[in-house]
């Protein structure tokens, strides 16, 4: 019979004693997937908001750009003048809708997500398809999910 020596005993309780039982990895798994269920409805609502916010800056611009070339031509641009205006939208937002209406314009556009982001000023009415909260005069505003 092989001699047991207490080197050996010793080598093999810290072999044990250095690995994990799955208990304990289960315990950890859980934990991080819990976590994660936790974490991930933040992100996507956090992702929203800054598309819309992307939106919003983006008829901001197109605001500025039109009231400089109503000042410039005394009248105010059209989509197909949006070269003219030098735009530059936010990586994502499409569908640019811009269209003199009345003393006014208005414009819509898309956000990444699929959220209409509309503005309006002067006479004009809301732009076509727009089926979001009332715009006030000159206020961006993007329609919720």
């Amino acid at each position: 019979m092989p001699s047991r020596t207490p080197s050996a005993r010793t080598s093999r309780a810290a072999r044990s004693r250095a690995a994990f039982s799955l208990v304990e990895l289960l315990v950890v798994v859980a934990i991080i997937g819990i976590l994660a269920a936790i974490a991930l409805p933040r992100v996507g609502s956090a992702r929203g908001r800054a598309t819309r916010a992307a939106g919003l800056a983006d008829l901001h611009q197109v605001a500025t750009a039109q009231e400089a070339f109503f000042a410039d031509s005394n009248r105010y641009a059209a989509l197909a003048d949006t070269a003219l205006l030098r735009l530059t939208l936010s990586r994502g937002n499409t569908g640019l809708v811009l269209a003199p209406d009345g003393t006014g314009w208005h414009a819509l556009l898309q956000t990444p997500g699929g959220t209409p982001c509309a503005i309006r000023t002067g006479t004009a009415g809301a732009p076509p398809g727009w089926a979001g909260p009332a715009l006030a005069d000159g206020a961006p505003t993007c329609a919720t999910d």
